[in-house]
């Protein structure tokens, strides 16, 4: 009788992987390839595309809400925050603590600092806005 070959997506030329692919070099040292994200199609523009091609912009439509008389951003689902769409919101990873994370997993009363940027103009040490 006839064995079924198995289908694998390797054997149909698909990646599987999500990760980064490494290379050779000539002298045997690994390199990593990122793939190219996409630019905007409009002339000039360095924007990142979200829709069609574009990026919001040049007119790249943004989900709305589902629901009946709703002109929210849909979040998750095809629906807004107010109509059912459940954003987890990180907290704390200290013991009994339910504050919102800032940095590393911690609150900024358990030491989760977040740093801002300075000027970068000569002799000016305040903070970019």
């Amino acid at each position: 009788a006839k064995e079924k070959k198995e289908i694998t997506a390797s054997s149909v030329g698909r990646r599987t992987s999500t990760r980064k692919r490494s290379f050779m070099k000539a002298e045997g040292e690994n390199v990593t390839k990122k793939r190219a994200k996409k630019k905007c199609s409009a002339e000039g523009c360095m924007n990142l595309v979200r829709l069609g091609g574009v990026c919001r912009r040049h007119g790249a439509k943004l989900s709305i809400c589902r629901n009946e008389e709703c002109t929210n951003v849909a979040i998750k689902g095809g629906v807004c925050v107010r109509h059912g769409a459940k954003v987890k919101i990180k907290r704390c990873s200290s013991e009994g603590c339910t504050n919102n994370v800032q940095n590393g997993g911690l609150c900024i009363r358990h030491g989760g600092k977040i740093t801002r940027k300075r000027c970068t103009r000569e002799g000016c040490t305040n903070y970019v806005q």
